[in-house]
C-alpha cells in the first residue's frame, strides 16, 4: 500500500482512516494475510508498516471519515 510505501521510505508521521474490516474477499488485494482476517484493515496496516519502519509514528484510527469530521479536527 501507499502507507506502507512511506514508511519503508521513512516517512516519520502518519495517520492512517479507516473503518473497514479485513474479509476474505479482499484478502488478495490486501499487504495482511488471512492471520488479520476480521481484523480492522487499518490496523493490520499500522502492524505492518512498524515491522518495517519501527521508529514512524502511525496512528491509526478506525473511523468512517465522512461521518467523522469533528473527530479528524480532534485527531
Amino acid at each position: 500500500t501507499i502507507a506502507e510505501l512511506l514508511a519503508k521510505a521513512g516517512v516519520g508521521d502518519l495517520k492512517l482512516f479507516d473503518y473497514d474490516v479485513l474479509k476474505t474477499g479482499n484478502v488478495i488485494r490486501h499487504q495482511s494475510g488471512l492471520e488479520f482476517f476480521g481484523e480492522p484493515k487499518v490496523l493490520t496496516t499500522y502492524w505492518k508498516m512498524v515491522q518495517h519502519n519501527p521508529f514512524s509514528n502511525v496512528s491509526p484510527f478506525a473511523w468512517n471519515l465522512s461521518e467523522s469530521y469533528q473527530k479528524l479536527d480532534d485527531a
